[in-house]
């Protein structure tokens, strides 16, 4: 995810990734109730993000109810989404040459195709879309997003979470590339390319 520059609620998108990462960061709840030990959900409000950043209790929530409204909150848990979780893990970097990028597609499709091969895997990228700067072949990019179809098995087994895991792991040869799923609301509506099928490859 491409931040530099960029502003969220009107406050830089630097500031408030350093915010939802000091959130994440944070300890998480806990108490002790009827001799059980219980971990509490974190939740993100306006009066942690009003601390973190300077803000008046107002424009802390004002901010808050901004992260909802465009997908980087969720609305009922008040958690970081997908796209949340990308904005906190943006890093600012150089920008990349686009025919550089080309180059780190190719490598990284291989790679998808490489790991599609293995014998008895249970988990397989099924489809890759690409979107965003690289879709419009903006001179530079600050990375490249990709929309991963990875689905689970119906017969989904614990073991199967982990090989999941495995997989976005081998897969994920560069800091550059991004990737999101069907359930990140930014993919879903963004415009799309789709760059390798196992049904049909291109």
């Amino acid at each position: 995810m491409e931040i530099r520059g960029k502003a969220i609620g009107g406050i830089d998108a630097l500031q408030v990734r350093d915010a939802l990462r000091a959130f994440l960061d944070a300890e998480t709840p806990t108490s002790f109730e009827n001799g059980e030990f219980k971990i509490e959900r974190k939740t993100l409000n306006g009066d942690f993000l009003a601390k973190e950043l300077g803000l008046s209790d107002a424009a802390g929530a004002a901010l808050l109810s901004t992260l909802v409204d465009e997908g980087y909150i969720d609305n009922e848990k008040l958690t970081p989404t997908t796209l949340g979780m990308a904005l906190a893990q943006a890093e600012d970097r150089e920008r990349l040459p686009l025919d550089r990028a080309r180059v780190l597609l190719d490598e990284f499709l291989d790679a998808v195709k490489t790991v599609n091969a293995r014998p008895g895997a249970r988990i397989f990228i099924e489809r890759v879309h690409v979107f965003g700067s690289f879709l419009v072949q903006a001179d530079t990019v600050g990375d490249i997003d990709l929309l991963l179809e990875a689905p689970l098995p119906d017969d989904c087994e614990p073991e199967d979470m982990d090989e999941h895991d495995a997989v976005m792991e081998e897969i994920k040869i560069s800091d550059y590339l991004s990737f999101h799923n069907e359930f990140d609301v930014v993919a879903g509506d963004a415009e799309k390319r789709l760059v390798y099928d196992r049904s049909s490859p291109i």
